[in-house]
């Protein structure tokens, strides 16, 4: 992936993102590199989806990927690394459902009711079972 390219898109509010990249943000959500995690893939995901970067198609596949591989429990009993992947797809989790509920958003009502409480479930249920709560980290900086 052209990380220069996607530094680019990320300023600039009208670019949109393809399949591949949106992939790939969704691949390296709990990257153990900051400046991929935080200032690339965050940051990204969070212009996606306030600037209307994805299309409709590109956010049920994120949610479904989501879903598939259960990452908001990643390798629960974990510490370190594997938190990293539940606490950014917790925050991915939290722009689905901001704009899920926005009514000028593109992506309003993605989700349905149903499909909307099971994510509030999941979520309790993640926060029921977290083990970890370090909020930053020399070796990662940022974690929750």
């Amino acid at each position: 992936m052209d990380l220069e390219i996607l530094k680019r898109k990320l300023s600039n509010s009208q670019s949109q993102y393809s399949n591949e990249e949106v992939n790939w943000f969704f691949e390296n959500i709990g990257n153990s590199k900051s400046e991929i995690r935080d200032d690339l893939v965050c940051n990204s995901l969070g212009a996606g989806f306030f600037e209307g970067k994805f299309t409709k198609k590109q956010v049920v596949f994120l949610i479904n990927k989501i879903e598939e591989r259960n990452l908001l429990f990643y390798c629960i009993k974990e510490s370190g690394e594997a938190t990293l992947t539940r606490s950014f797809t917790c925050l991915l989790w939290d722009l689905i459902i901001r704009t899920n509920n926005d009514k000028h958003s593109r992506y309003y009502q993605v989700l349905n009711k149903n499909e909307e409480q099971q994510v509030f479930k999941n979520l309790i249920n993640y926060l029921a079972n977290e083990h970890d709560f370090t909020g930053f980290s020399k070796k990662y900086e940022t974690v929750k």
